[in-house]
């Protein structure tokens, strides 16, 4: 009986021995997570505005543009702008008392008015589908150029040719 006890507690003392041993000997630095970049810009935040043509429908009065900004960022929030498209006739059509190509316009503001008379959406960060309602051109219309206005809180973008 004395042997059992001997050994029960010669096992206890192994196992509280080895029980206290512990195996991780490194420590793990817990993962900080990485921001994820900046890839826009509020409309009212950037300096800079530029623009670019994606698409052109002016017989649909549509247009797609992507508008960027500081250090090329894509511009969200922008409602206030400007669109003027004008079509003209092939190059042979003239008006016979001045000799030059006559032109039909479209135009819609949304720049510092109570009813835009645009519609503007925007695509994804960046991209807005502007559309001109009732477009009818004459049936000589053949070419076309698109000019825009855009407006934010710090910078503007004004009527260009694109």
């Amino acid at each position: 009986m004395k042997k059992l006890i001997y050994l029960l507690l010669i096992g206890a003392c192994v196992s509280g021995i080895t029980a206290c041993n512990s195996d991780d000997d490194v420590i793990e630095e817990p993962e900080v997570p990485t921001p994820e970049p900046v890839t826009t810009i509020a409309i009212d935040e950037t300096n800079t505005i530029k623009v670019g043509l994606v698409t052109s429908l002016p017989k649909q009065g549509e247009i797609t543009v992507k508008l960027t900004g500081d250090d090329d960022l894509a511009i969200t929030g922008a409602t206030e702008f400007n669109l003027l498209l004008m079509g003209y006739p092939n190059d042979s059509a003239h008006s016979v008392k001045y000799e030059l190509a006559w032109h039909q316009t479209y135009e819609g503001k949304c720049i510092e008015q109570q009813d835009c008379e645009l519609s503007v959406k925007e695509l994804q960060s960046g991209t807005y589908l502007l559309t001109l309602d009732d477009v009818d051109w004459q049936s000589d219309v053949e070419n076309f150029k698109v000019a825009i206005e855009v407006q934010g809180a710090k910078a503007n973008l004004d009527y260009g040719f694109l």
